[in-house]
């Protein structure tokens, strides 16, 4: 589990975009959030726990997580190349 100590108005809105959960401890009470929900020092609490293995599934998914948020909705990078 992820400790924090931020207050409330810090927390991001949760949007579920990523199916990564993670338990952080926000002013004594446990949340499940998705890791793109986490705050930045919770993001890092959180990879400090994993293993090589651990950091490379998760790596996985989030490009699966931004691979499916751009099919959705059509988005491609302005400044990217066409081969």
């Amino acid at each position: 589990m992820v400790e924090s100590n931020q207050n409330e108005m810090d927390y991001p809105e949760p949007r579920w975009l990523d199916s990564v959960f993670v338990r952080v401890n926000r002013g004594g009470k446990c949340y499940n959030c998705c890791f793109t929900d986490l705050t930045e020092v919770e993001q890092k609490a959180f990879l400090d726990t994993l293993d090589h293995a651990g950091v490379e599934r998760l790596c996985l998914l989030m490009a699966g997580a931004v691979r499916g948020i751009g099919d959705l909705f059509g988005l491609t990078f302005a400044g990217a190349e066409e081969e």
